[in-house]
C-alpha cells in the first residue's frame, strides 16, 4: 500500500512539473514570434489639409479630434492654421 500511495504522489508531482514547463514553452513561442501587421490605407500626401481633415473628423476610430482636447500645443498649431496664421 505504501508503494501504492508514493506512485501516486510522484505521478500527481510529475504531472505539476510538466504542466509548468508547458507553460512556460508556450510563453516562450509566444514571445519569440513576430508579429506582422497590415499597413494602413496611406495615400502618401502629407499636407496642411489632410492633417487639417483629420483632426476635424470626431469619429472615435478614425479621427483625430480627441488629440486636440489632450495636447494643448496641438491645439493651437490646429487652430492657427484653420485661421490661416501658418
Amino acid at each position: 500500500m505504501a508503494m501504492t500511495a508514493e506512485a501516486i504522489i510522484f505521478a500527481i508531482n510529475s504531472a505539476i512539473r510538466l504542466g509548468r514547463n508547458a507553460q512556460r514553452a508556450y510563453a516562450k513561442s509566444l514571445t519569440s514570434k513576430s508579429i506582422v501587421l497590415p499597413l494602413p490605407a496611406f495615400s502618401g500626401e502629407a499636407n496642411g489639409f489632410v492633417a487639417q481633415r483629420f483632426f476635424d473628423d470626431t469619429d472615435e476610430l478614425t479621427g483625430g479630434h480627441q488629440y486636440l482636447a489632450k495636447l494643448e500645443r496641438l491645439a493651437d498649431i490646429h487652430e492657427r492654421f484653420k485661421n490661416g496664421e501658418g
